[in-house]
């Protein structure tokens, strides 16, 4: 097969390795992997280059069947019934599993914090971006109620989370801390239907749950059972398509990151205007045949590749990168550092009708 122009433009700029191939993984998607070598050691890349211009071609997120479960991207690869897959935001890995940042279920929000880890990439009227994207959350003609958190593996002090069916089970003193202080209210068809101290943990969530931490506990106090509340919730512009990351890499061309000196496996996603494609980028690393990269590596690649604004998603073990083979099989792509998939929250899954 015939390389593209941006696989050209790479292979001019990296010593010839062997270990260079490339294959059309589907229709608008193409996988590359190649090595290079400096005097810091050997780095593996691997690219899924997306052509967003491909009819019938959609990039969407995908996750575990709960906001607090976790699965291997291979499994949620499959079950979602995607071409191809790559690891999505930081997530709360000694505790309850959830994500750390936002993003969405079809358009509608599915977790998020109203501000502490909101960078995210995002699809607004056609358009894809990197930055800021806030959840707004509303307990209407409850002014004095503010929600700090939606599906969130913590609840900031003092502040007041929303708990939905999406979520799981009922979570507890997992998402309070060491608070003391503590409330949770039950909303069934508009109304409460229960209003206690003590926390519910293993029961399914049903309806919407408020926890509140500190003065929100206080203030959940007042809620009597039968009186009618009605929760919103929703992000900030109403993106279509949401996920969430760690730090913008790339924002208009610009370089946003300054460490040069941390090596670890990354995983990465960036926009590429001119063209209208999307590049997934995951660097093994914690190995011998793979050192990893900076971040200032990392941002320097997706320039490389012709992107304007990337984002840098979850590293370490939980970087994988799953795509068809020149047979059509999914697989996993990269070489996980843990030495197989670690179960993560969510991701970015490609599809094609």
């Amino acid at each position: 097969m015939p390389d593209v122009p941006w696989s050209a433009r790479l292979a001019k700029r990296d010593p010839v390795d062997t270990s260079l191939v490339t294959w059309r993984a589907g229709r608008g998607v193409t996988y590359r992997r190649w090595a290079r070598t400096d005097e810091r050691g050997r780095a593996r890349i691997h690219v899924l280059r997306i052509d967003l211009r491909t009819t019938g071609l959609k990039v969407a997120p995908i996750g575990a069947p709960t906001v607090a479960g976790r699965e291997r991207m291979l499994s949620m690869v499959k079950r979602n019934k995607a071409i191809a897959g790559i690891n999505g935001d930081f997530f709360d890995i000694g505790n309850t599993g959830a994500p750390l940042g936002v993003a969405t279920a079809g358009a509608k929000l599915r977790h998020g914090p109203v501000a502490g880890w909101n960078n995210a990439i995002y699809k607004v009227k056609g358009r894809w971006a990197v930055g800021e994207l806030p959840v707004v959350a509303k307990v209407r003609n409850h002014p004095e109620l503010v929600v700090t958190n939606v599906n969130s593996p913590q609840i900031a002090k003092g502040g007041l989370g929303v708990y939905t069916s999406a979520w799981g089970t009922m979570p507890g003193r997992s998402v309070t801390g060491d608070q003391r202080i503590v409330r949770e209210v039950v909303i069934r068809g508009g109304r409460v239907v229960s209003n206690k101290r003590k926390l519910t943990t293993g029961k399914a969530v049903r309806g919407t749950v408020l926890i509140g931490r500190g003065r929100s506990a206080t203030k959940l106090a007042g809620l009597k059972v039968g009186r009618k509340v009605r929760v919103a919730t929703w992000l900030k512009g109403q993106p279509t398509v949401a996920i969430g990351g760690d730090r913008p890499l790339l924002v208009d061309g610009v370089r946003r990151v300054v460490d040069d000196v941390t090596l670890h496996p990354r995983t990465a996603v960036g926009i590429d205007r001119d063209t209208k494609a999307m590049y997934w980028v995951v660097v093994d690393g914690r190995t011998k045949s793979s050192r990893g990269f900076s971040m200032v590596e990392l941002a320097n690649l997706m320039t490389e590749l012709g992107v304007e604004d990337a984002l840098n998603l979850d590293g370490g073990g939980s970087s994988t990168m799953i795509a068809r083979n020149q047979s059509g099989k999914v697989s996993v792509r990269n070489y996980p550092s843990d030495g197989a998939q670690r179960v993560v929250p969510n991701g970015l899954g490609v599809f094609i009708r």
